[in-house]
């Protein structure tokens, strides 16, 4: 269920917003 993000996400401006609230959730999947 955890897909490795796309390189191209982070080049867009609301890109690299949306990949740090995903990787916050997948952080406190992980270590909850």
């Amino acid at each position: 269920m955890h897909e490795q993000i796309p390189l191209d996400l982070l080049t867009t401006d609301g890109g690299t917003k949306q990949v740090e609230q995903i990787l916050l959730q997948a952080s406190y999947g992980i270590f909850a």
